[in-house]
């Protein structure tokens, strides 16, 4: 279609996207490092290149990178547990197996309609999430604590295990 000053057809000039003659090569090189350093990152691999004589820009590494879909796997952190579960005094939470055997304790909060707290200490049974003390105060302190304690081993008799409820 001719133009309105020129008898010539307008000519549209694109972008020609080309990846470069060496990018195969690149990439089979930074998957030669990944492999054999899977803990280094984008970064640890653009001068891994770098050494190996590659002048290479540290953006193109980090694009590569990007688009192939390489990352650093996930580190797996060993977990150290004692095959009994723990330490008699131990916080891993015990499994009650009978009645009376594992006693849980917590404090639980809740506002009057004239908005000032009050506190609860609430003991059940494990195994079978009986209720077995719940006092109820403005504010506790620790000897109100073993004085509840106290009274509950002198009912029950005294536990082996007993655990505080973690907080969320």
């Amino acid at each position: 279609m001719p133009t309105r000053y020129w008898d010539s057809p307008v000519e549209r000039k694109r972008y020609a996207k080309g990846r470069p003659a060496d990018e195969a090569k690149l990439l089979e090189e930074m998957r030669r490092i990944a492999r054999k350093r899977p803990r280094f990152g984008s970064p640890r691999i653009h001068d891994t290149l770098g050494k190996r004589g590659w002048s290479v820009n540290h953006k193109r590494v980090a694009r590569l990178w990007r688009e192939e879909g390489m990352q650093v796997p996930k580190k797996h952190h060993k977990k150290r547990r004692s095959p009994c579960g723990g330490s008699e005094h131990s916080c891993v939470r015990k499994r009650a197996l009978r009645p009376n055997h594992v006693w849980s304790y917590d404090f639980v909060e809740d506002r009057t309609e004239h908005n000032r707290k009050l506190r609860m200490l609430v003991v059940i049974d494990e195994f079978t999430r009986e209720s077995l003390a719940i006092e109820v105060t403005w504010s506790f302190t620790a000897a109100q604590v073993v004085e509840v304690l106290g009274y509950l081993f002198a009912v029950r008799g005294v536990r082996r295990a007993y655990q505080q409820r973690p907080r969320p």
